[in-house]
């Protein structure tokens, strides 16, 4: 039986929500600078001003080359365990005294190569805690682990603003880090990663050839409810515009009551830095250099942060390229947040969630029938999908 979901706090705004918010709060701006203009001017003048620049900015987002040739891959994997073990002391040397304790980059290997090594790439603004039940759960199964800290991520202070200093080139040093450290572990490598690390997943699927399969978890490669094309714009956009620090409760703000691995505030150019991985990721997808491994994409039904439409792109791209692609859907039944994997998250059922996800990556089963609705594979018409059924009793 599976744990009943115990009460939720109510939810914090929608991504497109925050999105109509965000928009209203910039017309209202060029509003105000439109009247004050009109003061020493006239409203026509202003008028022009101030609404032909914001056109002009907003034709610059709609059109901006976006450049990824500086995320390039730097292989260098590790022979053996000895090697592995000295390369995570110099990755577990980057997360200093300003990092929370339960942030630190993790492993947990038995000293000896076995059959799999897992990757886990927590989400962007979160920390390698998040995996504290996966974990455990994962080296049970006889696999290593692996759980990396993101750049910048796991401050002590979770309100400030650090996540704007996260760049592409940042992401691919960490996904090649962990790939290198998880070569010398085992004959197999899994990359499973949620959300902004769902991502870094994909990537490293594309870009490294020592990984055999990638899971990606609600990767975020664009918001939700929105077209891929649309996300694609806003991506452009927060590129083009100078940083922008958001509450991710603009009403409580700091005083929200957050779990102190999470952090309280996204910044507009961090985030479009992991969109931009993921166009990298995409492009080499749809150039056919997108490795030899597989590509496992699980979606939750009811997640409304990211954008289904904008993963679905990029596991097609994969399937066209050769690369077998099996989804899995996790009905809006089972009653899921989007970040399922972190046992700390009210949205979450881990007595659900972590049995499942431990079984597939340590020994590639199929997710089992649970007394809640299971998952359930996705329709595919255009990848090399797996045919295994999971259904809901």
């Amino acid at each position: 039986m599976t744990a009943p979901l115990e009460a939720r706090p109510a939810a914090l705004p929608g991504v497109a929500a925050k999105a109509a918010l965000a928009g209203l709060f910039g017309l209202v701006i060029v509003a105000l600078l439109v009247a004050l203009t009109a003061a020493l001017t006239s409203w026509a003048l202003a008028a022009a001003i101030w609404g032909g620049g914001t056109l002009f900015l907003l034709m610059v987002a709609a059109f901006r080359p976006v450049s990824t040739a500086d995320l390039v891959p730097a292989a260098r994997p590790c022979a053996d365990p000895a090697e592995a073990a000295e390369r995570f002391r110099l990755v577990a040397a980057l997360d200093g005294p300003d990092v929370l304790p339960v942030c630190r980059s993790r492993m947990a290997a038995p000293g000896k190569r076995v059959a799999r090594a897992v990757i886990f790439l927590h989400g962007f603004s979160n920390c390698p805690h998040s995996a504290r039940d996966l974990v455990p759960a994962l080296e049970a199964r006889g696999a290593a682990v692996l759980v990396p800290r993101m750049p910048w991520n796991g401050p002590a202070d979770n309100g400030s603003d650090c996540l704007g200093k996260v760049t592409g080139p940042d992401l691919v040093r960490w996904v090649d880090a962990a790939v290198d450290i998880a070569s010398g572990l085992a004959d197999e490598v899994i990359v499973c990663g949620i959300s902004g690390g769902g991502v870094a997943a994909g990537w490293a699927l594309a870009a490294r050839a020592e990984v055999t399969e990638a899971v990606l978890i609600a990767p975020s490669h664009g918001l939700a409810s929105f077209h891929p094309g649309f996300s694609d714009f806003l991506m452009r956009l927060m590129l083009t515009l100078p940083a922008i620090s958001i509450w991710k409760d603009p009403v409580k703000r700091r005083h929200v009551e957050a779990r102190d691995h999470t952090m309280k505030r996204q910044v507009t150019t961090g985030f479009a830095e992991v969109m931009r991985l993921g166009l990298a990721t995409l492009r080499r997808a749809r150039q056919g250099a997108a490795g030899s491994g597989r590509l496992t994409l699980v979606w939750n039904e009811a997640d409304r942060a990211v954008s289904e439409a904008s993963a679905n792109r990029l596991a097609d791209a994969f399937g066209r390229s050769g690369t077998p692609v099996t989804r899995f859907l996790i009905p809006a039944t089972c009653g899921l947040g989007h970040e399922i994997v972190d046992p700390t998250d009210p949205e979450t059922n881990p007595a659900l969630v972590t049995p499942l996800l431990a079984d597939y990556l340590a020994g590639g089963a199929a997710p089992s029938c649970v007394t809640r609705s299971a998952w359930v594979p996705m329709a595919d018409a255009t990848s090399a999908a797996t045919t295994a059924t999971v259904r809901s009793r």
